[in-house]
């Protein structure tokens, strides 16, 4: 049974659900950057932690939104923060989406010539080629 997903978020709503994802995210990176400073006392460490956050949140939501698991490496350099917002943006409007799908994810689709028996030829078709002596196809 197919269920209905109903209407996809207002944009009000959209922009503060992201919006409360990004501050948790960057809270967390903030946090654990503090953190990484308060226990080594230098700056570079804090650094490396600030990343562990957004890279774990992109582990995690990459692959629902159409990203790659792969990104979230960008997010230890600190190159991938700015993915974290489009990531975000895209998990608070699921299970609709407004996004095109990568190439790897389109499935190909094999449809039946007839749905009813799959496998099998089509009746209209057999009938035709009853009365005509050949193939209609």
């Amino acid at each position: 049974m197919i269920r209905s997903v109903g209407q996809p978020r207002r944009f009000g709503v959209r922009l503060v659900l992201a919006g409360a994802t990004d501050l948790a995210v960057f809270g967390g990176a903030y946090a654990a950057a503090t953190l990484g400073a308060a226990a080594t006392g230098g700056a570079v460490p804090a650094l490396a932690l600030a990343g562990v956050v957004p890279a774990l949140f992109m582990l995690w939501a990459a692959p629902l939104v159409s990203y790659r698991r792969r990104d979230a490496l960008l997010c230890l350099c600190l190159i991938g923060i700015a993915l974290v917002p489009v990531v975000a943006w895209r998990l608070v409007y699921l299970p609709h989406r407004d996004w095109r799908p990568r190439p790897d994810e389109q499935r190909p689709v094999r449809r039946p010539a007839e749905p009813g028996r799959p496998g099998g030829r089509r009746p209209a078709a057999a009938r035709a080629r009853q009365r005509w002596g050949g193939s209609p196809d």
